[in-house]
């Protein structure tokens, strides 16, 4: 047989398994001219890579389907930027996705996806979230159960007895999240359970038009949660034995604030377990035995729900500032307005309310007080602190509806808040586009819809609340309790009130406002809403319909034939334009197809970065090819900077890369290097190609270094990714890379989990708003690109003007590199011009380590603008947004460090170094690419945390104190535990 027929054969070989599997023939949807394929994937060996490979191949119209059975999978499965796919299984209580070892955060990871279903499956034990739905529309799951078998008593039918462990101090190790949609538009779950989330079961946040019913939540935190969300109802569904049953929040630091919600028909039964979130996370503050509870959300209709059962409250409604009266945001508005709470029953709630639990608390005295040396703030971090406050200030009762009395006063603030064109809110901007603004710039109150996008206003706008004479305008801001049912059957319910106003808006207690007494005259600034306003609170849920047209696969004979016509010394462009190879040969990137560290084909240019992210110690070889015009010249690169880019999307142009051409590769290899010993083990692959439609996209592909059986290396396509043994001793190549003590650096260690990416988890870091679709490169911006490099036949010259020189770029007229942003090296000291070691010093190294590494995501636009934390390396000083004091968002277990994301002059309780140091799937930051602790990254994070970053924070934000009144000593005491309180939870 002839090499080329050999190497055909091979790649139609290939072609099936990778396509394939299990899967059933490709079938054709009535109508469509374009066959769909169903992948059917059953149990086995092979079940986990034939999962990875459908997630990435499926196209529009297509069939992911799980046999009946159970799946034990290492990793988690990513899909990204698609359209139309259904995933599928044999039904919630017979097939059995489970997660328990996996390295990676999430179950199921669905990104920026359209018209997707998920039905019919169980997913258990992920180590961060269950299925995550992020930057989504037109999203269906239903027949689904999510959880983690620890805290499910249904586990041990599946998984044997003892799997569940009844003591929920168990499950504090377990994800965040069951259900865990994030800024999508038009979801549906509905006949789902959720059980044993950290955080909330079902959670709904940053999102619009959102409808969840016919749903139960147990063994979570927090039953089911609308956080910051826009157009939801919850309706028909069941919470019981949660800590708390259902929450309506509006958080600060979140992409946009919430409002018209409906919550009804549900049920909230007995949600009394004791606590076990993470210590940061804000359900941690929580009262165990809470029914509902709002916070800070507007226009929310609150009918015909049962609850009955819960221990401390059937329904409070707060405002934010009895969390953190210093909330400095101006954007965030503290107060539920527009609450609409009628024809509901509540049965015997409040009956035997939480204590202040000393194990929740910060401080270290007895009981949970302040001891020797506690900042008396300590006292605001206990979960008690709202119940102790009801009590105290209610003769030591609860009640069944329970207001804290905090209404906005009038500021003078008069200037409307303006979005990123600067046009006031109250204003219309036909630019503006659905993508930035899903909902109405200002409500039908005026009030300005704000996005993370928008710039922070200058004051706290609120006129709009107001009558000329400073009263708040009412009915639609205000509160009417109307209409409920009010049921006690048992001794202990007949001595808790109905409703109680506790007129107590922040926790200080020497607020003249806050010694109010209590008011049991139930508000009825009825009707809220106009009732011909009450359709625009309904979600908008149209059908999405595939279009199989929209993405057509090439046949397997025609991928085969064009990877296969590879010319001497010539790119196989033709191959890379369109279709994903079997083998890295096949695109002919170098003169040796054993060695992908040295001599390109085509035009091509090495290149190296100032700061890079970290992957287990790896060596890099990157290098950047730039395809030829009509006339066989290369085609070259734009030049753009964080000042300036041609895509402003949602996110200035802080992660602008300079502007590649379609048809650009980017070829990086990793190897480790072991004394005199080099291992290459892979090299990804970043290719710029377009789409059907025209449209430009980034496709990631990973291909692992292997031993043929005739000795010769080559590199297979790994869709569905690799793990590999590794071990690595090396000085830094950098001779300037130094330790604290000025010696150079030098790494040895070893890991048996050296991850080689999916091709689908490429796109978790690469995909993001603001860079191009698909996986887009990080790496080349011109601050990280401005070093020199040692060319062959050259020598040392600067990149930029290296790319220049050879015309593969034009740099600004008139400015050399030596007058463009540069990027210091973070392991460097001294490397941006200042004093080695000095206070500057650390804080550049510091910022550029975390831009580069986690930048990408962590921007208001990037696969982690959820979480609200910004880690660019431009604003000055850093405020909240950037950590400092920031309370964490979908922290999960990584909240369990401490309170905020950076505490100044405390590395050890602060959230972001403790993430970076960690190695444990669902706590460790960034969650791929790495395997081990980078020692050095983790030093200079604590010494900048520890003694620096103080030094460079908005005075504003430095501050991490809950109160600026520490509350004093007495309010805090344990009130005396009733009989129900003190025995065993069961």
């Amino acid at each position: 047989m002839t090499h080329a027929k050999m190497a055909m054969g091979m790649l139609l070989a290939a072609l099936l398994l990778a396509g394939c599997g299990n899967s059933s023939a490709p079938s054709v949807i009535p109508g469509a001219a374009v066959p769909t394929q169903t992948f059917r994937i059953c149990p086995g060996p092979d079940a986990q890579k034939q999962a990875i490979i459908a997630f990435f191949e499926a196209r529009e119209g297509d069939i992911i389907e799980f046999c009946e059975g159970k799946f034990d999978f290492d990793t988690g499965l990513v899909m990204f930027g698609k359209k139309g796919i259904t995933i599928r299984g044999a039904g919630k209580d017979k097939t059995y996705l489970r997660f328990k070892n996996s390295v990676d955060q999430d179950g199921f990871n669905l990104n920026r996806m359209t018209g997707i279903t998920v039905e019919g499956l169980t997913i258990y034990d992920a180590p961060g979230n269950g299925l995550r739905v992020f930057r989504s529309e037109d999203v269906v799951i239903r027949d689904v159960r999510i959880g983690w078998t620890i805290s499910d008593p249904h586990a041990d039918s599946v998984y044997g007895p003892g799997t569940y462990n009844p003591d929920p101090q168990s499950w504090s190790a377990n994800g965040a999240y069951a259900f865990y949609p994030v800024i999508c538009h038009r979801v549906l779950i509905e006949d789902s359970i959720s059980v044993g989330s950290s955080d909330a079961g079902v959670y709904v946040g940053q999102s619009s038009d959102i409808l969840v019913r016919r749903t139960e939540a147990f063994h979570n935190v927090a039953g089911f949660e609308f956080e910051n969300t826009y157009r939801a109802e919850f309706i028909d569904n069941y919470a019981h034995d949660n800590v708390a049953g259902f929450l309506v929040f509006d958080l600060p630091g979140r992409v946009q604030f919430g409002e018209k919600n409906l919550v009804h028909r549900n049920r909230s039964y007995n949600n009394n377990i004791p606590q076990f979130a993470p210590r940061g996370a804000i359900v941690s503050y929580v009262p165990s035995g809470t029914g509902a509870l709002v916070l800070a959300s507007d226009q929310l209709e609150f009918y015909d729900n049962d609850i009955k059962d819960n221990n401390t409250v059937g329904l409070v409604i707060v405002n934010y500032g009895l969390v953190d009266p210093n909330q400095p945001q101006n954007r965030y508005d503290f107060y539920p307005e527009g609450m609409h709470i009628y024809s509901n029953t509540f049965t015997n709630n409040g009956t035997s309310p939480q204590v202040p639990d000393p194990e929740r608390s910060t401080c270290t005295g007895p009981g949970g007080l302040p001891g020797p040396g506690d900042d008396p703030a300590c006292l605001a971090d206990n979960a008690g602190l709202l119940v102790t406050i009801i009590q105290l200030k209610n003769g030591g009762k609860s009640a069944q509806i329970i207001w804290d009395g905090a209404v906005d006063g009038p500021n003078d603030c008069t200037q409307v808040p303006v979005d990123r064109y600067g046009i006031p809110l109250n204003q219309p901007n036909p630019n503006e586009t659905r993508e930035e603004r899903y909902e109405a710039r200002m409500d039908e109150r005026g009030r300005p819809n704000l996005y993370q996008y928008d710039p922070e206003p200058v004051c706290k706008y609120n006129a709009w609340k107001f009558n000329a004479d400073g009263t708040l305008k009412k009915p639609q801001n205000g509160m009417c309790i109307e209409n409920n049912v009010f049921n006690k059957t048992t001794p202990q319910a007949l001595l808790v009130d109905d409703y109680a106003n506790i007129k107590f808006g922040t926790p200080d207690p020497t607020d003249p406002a806050n010694l109010q007494p209590v008011d049991h005259t139930i508000p009825t600034e009825c009707p809220i809403v106009e009732p011909a306003l009450l359709p625009q609170f309904v979600p908008v849920l149209p059908r999405y319909v595939p279009n199989p047209a929209n993405d057509p696969r090439p046949s397997d004979a025609e991928l085969a034939r064009v990877c296969a016509s590879v010319q001497p010394g010539q790119i196989n462009h033709a191959a890379l334009s369109r279709y994903n190879c079997p083998r890295l040969d096949q695109y002919n990137l170098f003169a040796d197809p054993e060695d992908p560290t040295r001599n390109p084909n085509g035009f091509a240019v090495p290149f190296d970065l100032n700061t890079i992210l970290f992957s287990d110690y790896a060596l890099k070889y990157r290098f950047v090819f730039f395809p030829p015009d009509a006339a066989g010249r290369p085609q070259k690169a734009t030049y753009m900077d964080h000042t300036d880019c041609e895509t402003l999307n949602i996110y200035d142009c802080y992660t602008a890369t300079l502007g590649f051409p379609v048809g650009t590769v980017f070829a990086k290899t990793f190897a480790f290097k072991d004394g005199d010993r080099e291992d290459i083990v892979e090299t990804r692959l970043l290719i710029k190609r377009q789409n059907a439609d025209g449209r430009p996209v980034w496709v990631g592909l990973a291909y692992e270094w292997k031993q043929g059986a005739d000795g010769r290396r080559y590199a297979e396509l790994k869709i569905e990714g690799s793990t590999r043994s590794v071990r690595w001793d090396y000085a830094d190549p950098d001779p300037e890379a130094v330790d604290a003590q000025g010696q150079r650096l030098h790494y040895r260690g070893a890991t048996d989990h050296y991850a080689i990416p999916s091709a689908a988890a490429c796109l978790l870091c690469h995909g993001g708003d603001d860079r191009e679709a698909g996986a887009a490169p990080i790496g080349p911006k011109v601050r990280n690109l401005n070093r020199n490099y040692d060319y062959p036949g050259v020598g040392s010259m600067n990149q930029l003007a290296y790319l220049q020189a050879q015309g593969y770029l034009d740099l600004p007229a008139g400015r050399t590199p030596e007058q463009l942003e540069k990027m210091v090296r973070w392991n460097v000291p001294g490397s941006g011009g200042d004093t080695p070691g000095s206070a500057v010093d650390v804080h550049k190294r510091a910022r550029a380590f975390l831009e580069v590494n986690c930048m990408h995501c962590h921007n208001p636009a990037g696969g982690a603008q959820n979480s609200g934390l910004r880690l660019d390396a431009f604003t000055e000083p850093m405020g909240q947004a950037h950590g400092i004091c920031k309370p964490p968002i979908a922290a999960g277990r990584g909240a369990d460090a401490g309170d905020y994301d950076i505490q100044p002059g405390d590395a050890g309780v602060s959230i972001l170094v403790n993430r970076v140091a960690s190695t444990a799937p669902g706590i460790k930051m960034p969650p791929l690419a790495r395997s081990v602790m980078q020692t050095e990254a983790v030093n200079l994070l604590s010494e900048w945390i520890d003694q620096y970053v103080g030094m460079f924070a908005d005075p504003q934000a430095n501050t991490c104190g809950r109160n600026a009144s520490p509350l004093p000593v007495p309010l805090m005491a344990p009130l005396p535990p009733t009989p129900a309180q003190t025995a065993p939870w069961g």
